[in-house]
C-alpha cells in the first residue's frame, strides 16, 4: 500500500521554483482575510459630500440624515486542480538524473508529488492575479467554466471610470496629452470615491506613448528605484520581476507590468500593452479573500488546500488542490481603468 502524504505535509513539500508574480494582487490587494464559510459579507459605507448649511446662532439645529452604508455579499468561486500519477511515471527519469537514472522509484514519486503541488499552487496563483486584474479593468469579474453556471460579482464601480480611447483621442495621436487624461482621470476618482491616485500601472506600449510627453519626462523622478512602500514587490518572484518601478512624478508611483500566461492553451498577458490602471493602493481597502474549502477533510479557512487519495483498479494516486479566492476592491471607485489604443 503507498503511503500518503497528509495535507500538512503536501503544503511543505511547496518549493518556490517557477512560481508566478502577483503583482497586482499584492499592490491593490494586500489584505489576506480567510473565510470558514462559501459567502463574504462586507459593509461598505457610502460617500458623504453634504456641506454644512449656515444658520443663525440662535436658530434651532434640524437633524441631517445619516451617512448611509450597504453590505455587499459575494460568494468566491472555486478553482480546483487534479493530477494522476501513474506506476509506469515513477520508472521514468527525473530531469537533473545520470544516464541510466540514479533514483529509486520510491523517491522519483516523492519528487513528481513536490513538482505537481507547486504547479497546482502556482496555477491558482495565475488565476488569482487574472481575477485581480479583470476587477481593477472593469469593477466586476464574470465567473464561467465546466460544470459552472455563468456568474458575474459586479462591485459597482462606476461607469464612467472604465474608458476605451478611440480615433483621434488615443494616445499617440496628434494634440492628445496623456498627462492631462492621467489629472482628468484622477479627477474623477477623487469626486466618486474622496480617494488620491498614488499608483498608476501600465502596459508597456502605453509606457512608451506616455514617455513620448516632454513634461512627463522632464518631471518624473526616476533616480530611485526603491520606494520602501513597495520594496517587497521589487524582488523577482519566478524567472522575471514583470512588474517594474519606472519612477514617481508629485505623489503618484509609476509602473510597467507584463505577464504572460496561457488558457487552454492560448497565449494571453495579464495586462493589456495599451492599459493603464490608476488606483489608490493606500485608500482602496483592497482585500483577497478566501472562502471555505469545501471539502470533509478540510473544513477549515486556507489559501490553499492540498490532499492525496488512492485509487487501486487501475492503480493511481491523485493529488488535489483546491481554493476559493476573490479579490474584493472595498472601496471600488478608487480605481480607474483606461485603454489608450
Amino acid at each position: 500500500m503507498s503511503t500518503l502524504y497528509t495535507s500538512r505535509q503536501l503544503a511543505e513539500v511547496v518549493r518556490p521554483l517557477d512560481r508566478p508574480q502577483q503583482f497586482l494582487a499584492s499592490v491593490f490587494f494586500p489584505t489576506v482575510r480567510l473565510f470558514d464559510t462559501t459567502r463574504i459579507d462586507f459593509h461598505v459605507l457610502n460617500v458623504a459630500q453634504e456641506i454644512a448649511k449656515f444658520v443663525h446662532p440662535d436658530s434651532k439645529a434640524k437633524p441631517v440624515a445619516e451617512r448611509g452604508s450597504r453590505i455587499d455579499s459575494f460568494t468566491p468561486a472555486y478553482v480546483k486542480q487534479l493530477t494522476a500519477l501513474t506506476p509506469s511515471t515513477m520508472l521514468d527519469i527525473l530531469p537533473g538524473e545520470t544516464y541510466g537514472g540514479d533514483r529509486s522509484p520510491v523517491e522519483r514519486r516523492a519528487e513528481r508529488i513536490a513538482q505537481i503541488v507547486t504547479d497546482h499552487e502556482a496555477a491558482i496563483m495565475r488565476r488569482i492575479e487574472v481575477m485581480a486584474a479583470t476587477v481593477l479593468a472593469t469593477g466586476a469579474i464574470t465567473v464561467t467554466g465546466e460544470d459552472y453556471p455563468t456568474a458575474t460579482v459586479d462591485f459597482g464601480r462606476a461607469a464612467g471610470q472604465t474608458v476605451a480611447l478611440t480615433t483621434t483621442a488615443r494616445w499617440g495621436e496628434s494634440g492628445v496629452s496623456p498627462q492631462a487624461n492621467l489629472r482628468t482621470w484622477a479627477g474623477l476618482v477623487s469626486a466618486s470615491s474622496g480617494a488620491a491616485i498614488d499608483t498608476v500601472v501600465m502596459g508597456d506600449e502605453a509606457w512608451e506613448l506616455q514617455l513620448t510627453e516632454a513634461e512627463f519626462r522632464e518631471r518624473l523622478d526616476n533616480r530611485s528605484q526603491t520606494p520602501t512602500s513597495v520594496q517587497m514587490l521589487l524582488d523577482a518572484k519566478g524567472v522575471d520581476a514583470w512588474g517594474n518601478y519606472q519612477g514617481r512624478l508629485g505623489n503618484i508611483d509609476y509602473w510597467t507590468y507584463s505577464q504572460p500566461y496561457t488558457a487552454d492553451g492560448s497565449a494571453a498577458n495579464v495586462m493589456h500593452p495599451h492599459g493603464v490602471i490608476m488606483g489608490s493602493a493606500r485608500q482602496l481597502q483592497g482585500v483577497l479573500a478566501y472562502g471555505a474549502i469545501m471539502d470533509m477533510e478540510a473544513l477549515v479557512a486556507a489559501r490553499f488546500w492540498s490532499k492525496m487519495y488512492d485509487e487501486n483498479n487501475p492503480s493511481r494516486t491523485f493529488i488535489e488542490s483546491a481554493a476559493a479566492p476573490l479579490p474584493i476592491p472595498a472601496r471600488v471607485n478608487a480605481t480607474f481603468y483606461a485603454q489608450v489604443r
